[in-house]
């Protein structure tokens, strides 16, 4: 006898009415779908405990949403619970009943992905930053957002005092693919397991940021710079203490203020970005020479140079600070400290003239990195299906535990997890030679910056010449990167570049000269919704680095370089490469079984099955169960070991 209860109501059932429960996992047959245990439709006569129950559902004027909602929902059978957590679909209704099925299952998860995207419904804000150059230099060995050096087709280096440095405003930076996946899960309250997420090939794999930056200063895409701070004072101060740093009180009849702070001479920074500080003093300090044994010998003049403390720490000299980088929240005070003609910097000042100054504290760059809004058109149903064929998963859901288990096709196959069910055959029923709609070649499809390129798709080949030739089984969101190999820099960084931007060049003939003479420039164009899966490696040397917008340079050490290993579905389908020879001498087995409740109960759909009637080992795709009798079908799908 079947029941069902709602909302602790136990609901009326037609009598006689015949319930079909079908417990089943992805197929991989048809990526797109989403494969839930389903009952079959039935009905539920219109009486007054179920309209009570429905909420006068049907009835003239009735305000009931349930058609609309997910209806949590009991599925008893002889009063064993079946589903403790199901789904009560209520599909439509007649004159005399309401037609309905219960679902549960992995439909659960996607449920509550539903429309869903990563920019909008995940919590990447942990991942913004500012990007300057010590955090490009920072981020190398970083587990949730990283600068992968690579050739993403813009202005890799650029050369300065004959040094060539390697220009990160053409880098982008990437998304750790375990660190989405996590955030997917605990967003809905879900957890996960299998052994691919411990792996190298899923931890090291990243998702490119899909635009460009901003990289120049005379490009639209970059404000213009912005004066947020600027004094200047032409009263003279005559110092006659010992001072070894002089911090500078601002006259405030003239300071113009732009999104600072300003309290007791220091500079409170609003808007995170790359700064620079320009500064002019006039003036002069007398100082005490002392002999070689400390004694004051003379005096000799020495003039200002401009400094930084930020948050209390002593950051730059320099007449012209030409790049430092603050955050939202840093303290800053410019101090004038003062040098001698051999520039060295020092103390015992007798007098300190102070003339004039003028200083300008202006943010220079104001890219901020927000991964959110840049990810707005990744859903996450189509970044977790991703997943599942770039690594050929199939998931395994505990409806109660809110938990999935992800095990690969081969894991699958090569389980040591065997049920022996011969004393539940009955008969085989049927046996097909064709394993859904598969064909003899099965593509696996990236995009492409050119649409005619498929160097990177890969296929499932099976040896059935009597299938279709081909058909596109899955076609990927995200982008190839290119078939050419790049260098730039040295041979480390000799690879596969993955175009963030399109170069133009445009060429100029010089028709005055004998000869004429040829010219040209390249732009470099930002190009958006490049999606590219990445990978990581340290390469332990030590690089020129740089920014050319910023003008800063630093040299660092252990730093991260593309690599392309498995990530093209080329690659992708070894992964396939056990449930390939399974497609290659396909039995599908329709199998009859006498099972009792404790049996449906103990179902296990990660395990193999086997039976000695049939002398052969099965994967269960589904079963289907009558709850009316104890005769069951299910689909068997053999596997052969040689």
């Amino acid at each position: 006898m079947v029941q069902i209860q709602y909302l602790g109501q136990f609901l009326d059932i037609k009598e006689n009415e015949k319930v079909t429960y079908t417990i089943q996992v992805q197929d991989l047959a048809d990526v797109s779908s989403v494969a839930s245990s389903v009952t079959t439709s039935f009905k539920l006569p219109k009486t007054k405990n179920n309209y009570e129950a429905l909420k006068s559902l049907s009835l003239p004027g009735d305000t009931s949403n349930l058609p609309y909602l997910k209806n949590v929902c009991k599925l008893y059978n002889f009063g064993t619970t079946l589903i403790d957590n199901g789904w009560l679909k209520i599909n439509n209704s007649d004159e005399e009943s309401f037609n309905v099925n219960v679902e549960n299952g992995i439909i659960d998860f996607f449920k509550a992905i539903e429309g869903k995207t990563i920019g909008n419904d995940l919590d990447l804000s942990d991942t913004n930053h500012n990007k300057d150059l010590i955090t490009v230099i920072n981020s190398f060995e970083r587990n949730d957002y990283t600068y992968i050096i690579a050739d993403y087709n813009g202005l890799n280096t650029y050369l300065k005092g004959g040094v060539n440095y390697i220009n990160v405003d053409y880098l982008v930076p990437t998304l750790n693919s375990k660190y989405i996946w996590d955030k997917i899960f605990n967003s809905i309250g879900y957890t996960y397991s299998g052994s691919i997420f411990n792996s190298e090939s899923f931890t090291n794999l990243w998702v490119t940021y899909p635009k460009a930056p901003p990289t120049k200063s005379d490009d639209e895409q970059l404000p213009d710079p912005v004066l947020r701070f600027s004094s200047n004072k032409t009263n003279n101060i005559v110092y006659t203490e010992d001072y070894d740093n002089l911090i500078i009180e601002f006259d405030l009849e003239n300071i113009v203020l732009n999104e600072v702070l300003f309290n007791s001479n220091k500079i409170t920074i609003q808007s995170t970005g790359t700064y620079s500080l320009d500064s002019i003093f006039y003036g002069y300090a007398d100082y005490i020479v002392d002999d070689n044994w400390g004694y004051p010998v003379g005096s000799e003049r020495s003039y200002f140079r401009p400094a930084l403390l930020i948050n209390g720490v002593l950051n730059k000299y320099n007449s012209q600070i030409n790049s430092v980088n603050l955050r939202s929240g840093d303290v800053v005070e410019i101090i004038c400290h003062w040098y001698d003609i051999d520039g060295g910097y020092i103390n015992g000042i007798r007098e300190l003239k102070f003339d004039s100054y003028n200083i300008k504290l202006t943010q220079i760059s104001q890219s901020i990195i927000d991964f959110g809004k840049e990810f707005l058109d990744i859903s996450i149903a189509e970044y977790v299906k991703e997943i599942m064929m770039r690594f050929a998963l199939t998931p395994f859901i505990d409806v109660e535990s809110k938990h999935i288990k992800f095990l690969t096709l081969s894991e699958r196959i090569n389980t040591n997890n065997v049920k022996d069910w011969t004393d539940k055959f009955v008969k085989r029923t049927d046996e097909n030679y064709i394993y859904k709609d598969y064909a003899q070649r099965n593509w696996l499809k990236h995009k492409y910056n050119d649409e005619n390129a498929t160097f990177n798709n890969g296929f499932l080949s099976v040896s059935n010449q009597t299938l279709q030739p081909q058909k596109d089984l899955y076609s990927s969101k995200f982008y190839s990167f290119n078939n050419e190999i790049t260098s730039f820099y040295d041979s480390d960084f000799t690879n596969n570049s993955f175009p963030i931007w399109n170069r133009e060049i445009k060429e100029t003939i010089n028709n005055d000269t004998t000869p004429p003479t040829k010219t040209y420039d390249v732009n470099y164009k930002g190009l958006s919704n490049r999606f590219y899966f990445i990978r990581r490696k340290i390469l332990p040397k030590t690089i020129n680095i740089g920014s050319q917008l910023l003008r800063i340079e630093e040299t660092a050490n252990n730093v991260a370089i593309v690599d392309t290993k498995n990530l093209s579905y080329s690659d992708a389908v070894n992964n396939y490469k056990d449930f390939v020879k399974v497609l290659n001498d396909t039995r599908i087995h329709e199998i009859e079984l006498f099972l009792n409740i404790n049996d449906l109960l103990d179902l296990d759909l990660e395990s193999l099955y086997y039976f000695s009637q049939e002398n052969q080992y099965y994967i269960l795709n589904r079963i289907t169960i009558d709850l009316t009798n104890n005769i069951n079908k299910a689909e068997f799908i053999r596997v052969k070991y040689n």
